[in-house]
């Protein structure tokens, strides 16, 4: 079987990969070989009123987290995908209100998928079978920035932020709640950081990343949430970040910088040690990393390109294979006419995953193969 997911190495705590702490470039054009010829296949899901939330792992093949509908119709839209990019089910979620799944994760044979809805209670949480029948569900009240889902101790860690980001005076917290199985509470806490971007567990307990006061952040919490270190990172304008990995080394993680003269955003790659302290930077001609993977030796990491057609957007969507200190050595486009990408996965015979949504043609994923002939 071939290396697993970013997904499902966090999950199992299981990531490897070293990473030298030596380098000290800060910038990375996408200087290696181009090329669409390694795009195995591209489907579309939907149409225009179908959106993509997250891609997640499944047993053989991939699961994609979303919605269809809109206004007071929207409603949650869930599929698994096949390695052939053949949806094996999909599944649409009644539930009251503009509703949203946002991630899935497997569990007990199946997975289980995280939402929110406008209507109070606002989160929800459902077990659907290897075969997509929902299995259970419950819900309960929770703040307005709902991100993702992570299982940990027979139960989940919620996380995302709390406030509302659409009032000026908007106060915005980091934001963790972890439940049981029955979706109990155990403890929830807010941090100084202003929203939590991505988790993982440490060597005792997990380790957030996200952003706070226009820097990159991360912040060691203990099991039970008591903040253990936290570390900033940051320059001239604003920094934070979307996706984070551990390593045998310490952390890699991706998302914006707006320290870069005359640009207004660029991806970044940052490396820093087990403590959080910085080691190295990598810029890309991306707007900002949306999703970094394991690939080989090195990562693939994806976002929407910065350089842009009359539409205000580039139709060629970049997923760049980079070696292990972050430096470009091959970039795979795929052609999506609007639609940001949103995640990268794995297929268990190694090859990548990348999916968004169109506005025009719904959801799409294709499937990369970064070692086919050009």
């Amino acid at each position: 079987m071939s290396p697993p997911s970013r997904r499902h190495l966090l999950r199992c705590a299981g990531f490897v990969v070293a990473v030298p702490g030596i380098t000290t470039g800060t910038h990375s054009r996408s200087e290696g070989a181009s090329s669409s010829n390694a795009v195995a296949w591209k489907q579309t899901f939907g149409d225009a009123e179908f959106q993509c939330q997250a891609i997640g792992d499944a047993n053989d093949g991939v699961i994609v987290v979303g919605r269809t509908g809109s206004h007071r119709s929207a409603t949650a839209w869930l599929a698994e995908i096949g390695p052939d990019g053949t949806a094996q089910w999909t599944k649409t979620v009644d539930t009251p209100g503009f509703t949203r799944a946002v991630d899935a994760v497997p569990s007990n044979n199946g997975y289980t998928v995280l939402g929110t809805t406008d209507e109070s209670p606002r989160l929800w949480l459902l077990h659907l079978d290897e075969d997509g029948q929902e299995q259970w569900r419950w819900r309960a009240e929770a703040p307005y920035g709902i991100r993702a889902l992570y299982p940990a101790d027979d139960g989940y860690l919620i996380y995302g932020y709390r406030g509302d980001p659409r009032r000026v005076d908007a106060d915005l917290r980091a934001w963790v709640r972890a439940v049981d199985a029955e979706g109990n509470t155990r403890w929830e806490r807010t941090y100084d950081g202003n929203y939590v971007g991505d988790l993982f567990p440490r060597e005792a307990g997990f380790l957030l990343a996200g952003g706070s006061d226009d820097d990159a952040w991360l912040c060691a919490i203990d099991p039970d949430g008591t903040p253990a270190w936290r570390h900033t990172y940051g320059g001239v304008g604003s920094e934070g970040v979307n996706v984070a990995i551990p390593s045998t080394n310490g952390v890699l993680y991706g998302g914006s910088t707006g320290s870069i003269p005359d640009v207004h955003s660029r991806g970044m790659l940052v490396r820093t040690t087990a403590d959080g302290e910085f080691v190295w930077r990598r810029t890309y001609d991306l707007q900002h990393i949306v999703d970094l993977t394991t690939y080989r030796n090195g990562f693939a990491l994806t976002g929407e390109p910065q350089n842009q057609d009359h539409s205000g957007r580039d139709p060629e969507k970049p997923i760049h294979i980079v070696d292990r200190w972050g430096q470009v050595q091959k970039t795979v486009t795929v052609s999506i006419n609007v639609g940001t990408p949103v995640g990268l996965s794995r297929f268990e015979d190694g090859a990548l995953v990348v999916g968004g949504w169109s506005g025009e043609e719904g959801i799409w994923l294709a499937k990369i193969e970064p070692e086919a002939k050009t």
